[in-house]
């Protein structure tokens, strides 16, 4: 026998050979690979874990309360938008109605998602709990909403404002959450076109005092009549020395 390259001589006394028959009938293997198993739970809360974050807090604020936000894309939440009405009186106004009704039937024909939210909550608890929703974007009606139309449309990550038409919010919606439009750009637009109207009208009421000046009839005759009235009569009274009128008697 040659163990580690030395040779053994065993005697023949130390040896024992026999012959037996086994029966086999469980053949068992370690395998080589590791097969494993993903279902769609996983998947889903691995994607939930991956997009939750938390917003930081100011230094000053006092809220001990943790802001959480599931951070989807638009093209992977649920809702893409939610309808957010200012307050209670809004939510009751038929105006406000109509627009609702014309939104949901525009949004249902191209198939976009969207949650309403009417509980007299702040507007700034309704924006907290729909992130929490990863709702990409909310969609605010106020008192300026029932006068031109216009809504406040809000994203959720950078938690900044634009103003806009009610009529292009549905397509403009749907072209963010498909990446056909990216929310910096729409941003930079909309604040461009508010600098460009801004001093139009800072202008306006300049202009219209200058054409009210110049509309205006001039009086220099009756200013000087006018001026030099006062100065008669502010002038002290000159009183009359009693020997003198003696005298003169």
């Amino acid at each position: 026998v040659i163990i580690n390259d030395k040779e053994f001589t065993l005697p023949g006394a130390l040896l024992t050979f026999e012959t037996k028959v086994e029966k086999t009938t469980v053949n068992a293997f370690t395998p080589g690979v590791i097969e494993p198993s993903f279902g769609i739970d996983r998947i889903f809360s691995c994607v939930l874990e991956h997009v939750y974050y938390a917003r930081p807090k100011d230094e000053e604020s006092t809220d001990t309360q943790t802001r959480g936000v599931l951070g989807f894309t638009g093209i992977s939440a649920p809702y893409k938008c939610t309808i957010l009405p200012l307050d209670q009186r809004i939510a009751r106004h038929t105006k406000y109605t109509e627009m609702l009704g014309a939104f949901r039937a525009e949004a249902s024909s191209i198939g976009l998602s969207f949650t309403l939210d009417e509980s007299g909550a702040t507007i700034g608890r309704r924006y907290a709990r729909n992130d929490e929703l990863g709702i990409p974007y909310a969609i605010t009606f106020d008192f300026e909403t029932l006068e031109d139309e216009t809504v406040t449309m809000r994203e959720r990550d950078t938690m900044k404002q634009i103003r806009l038409p009610m009529a292009e919010v549905v397509v403009l919606i749907r072209d963010l959450c498909t990446g056909e439009n990216s929310w910096e750009v729409v941003a930079k637009a909309k604040a461009s076109q508010k600098k460009e109207a801004a001093p139009d009208k800072k202008a306006a009421p300049k202009k219209e005092a200058a054409a009210k000046k110049e509309a205006a009839p001039k009086k220099e005759g009756k200013d000087k009549k006018d001026k030099s009235k006062p100065a008669q009569a502010d002038a002290a009274p000159v009183e009359e020395d009693p020997e003198k009128a003696r005298k003169d008697k």
